[in-house]
């Protein structure tokens, strides 16, 4: 007597069924494969929009740095045994420059305390805050106010906060119907690379025990070039 089969029903397909079951199978594999992307609604997924940036202001003036002095504290008092400046010594670090104007030439100048804590790597006024200038002929210009400020600068890695700055300056204008209008520029300065930096617009040297360094422009490590100062306007508009 033969055993009862363990399949009530068959389930069995002969070779040529199975074979085209696969065939059936590979077709609708290809046919997905090759099928157009089709995105029917707005919750679709989209492809990302480039960023374009805006086109930089257009360049309306150029003023002109033709002289800058800067001193500050270094992080050694040039004193032989005396390496670190004692209470009741030292000083403030200063910069002045001038700018060339078409309205006429100003000086500009401040000074700050430095930071006796870290003498090494150096200190600059705080960011975002401005000082005036004046005119040198000693004439009030009150359609003409001009500013500068100091920040870090990066551009070429990080260095001594006094030998690697930006400075930047500001002309606030009135113009025909006492219109105010806000000019500015900005430039990059460094210090003792001769023509290897194009920025390099100051010498910087080591000076009398207890004087710290002393910098000027068209010294022997710098690159004897005026500071050009590109200038654009500022778009009171993206504020209003």
């Amino acid at each position: 007597m033969r055993a009862p089969s363990l399949f009530p029903y068959s389930c069995l397909l002969s070779p040529s069924s199975i074979m085209k079951s696969v065939t059936r199978f590979v077709s609708l594999v290809a046919s997905i494969a090759t099928a157009p992307l089709v995105f029917a609604g707005p919750d679709s997924v989209q492809a990302p929009q480039a960023v374009v940036d805006p086109p930089p202001p257009p360049v309306v003036e150029q003023w002109i740095i033709p002289s800058m002095t800067l001193h500050f504290m270094t992080q050694f008092t040039g004193v032989v045994g005396v390496d670190q400046w004692p209470n009741g010594t030292g000083f403030d670090s200063e910069i002045a420059f001038d700018v060339v104007l078409p309205s006429g030439n100003v000086s500009c100048s401040t000074t700050w305390k430095p930071d006796r804590d870290h003498l090494q790597t150096g200190n600059l006024p705080p960011e975002y805050t401005t000082f005036p200038c004046v005119f040198t002929d000693g004439e009030d210009r009150q359609n003409d106010n001009v500013t500068f400020g100091l920040s870090r600068w990066y551009g070429l890695g990080e260095r001594r906060a006094e030998l690697s700055f930006l400075v930047k300056v500001w002309c606030d204008r009135l113009v025909e119907g006492n219109i105010p209008e806000t000019f500015q520029a900005e430039a990059p300065i460094t210090a003792n690379q001769d023509n290897s930096e194009p920025t390099s617009y100051l010498t910087c040297m080591y000076w009398q025990p207890w004087e710290g360094m002393k910098c000027e422009m068209h010294g022997i490590m710098s690159n004897h070039e005026d500071v050009q100062l590109n200038v654009t306007k500022v778009d009171h508009t993206v504020w209003a």
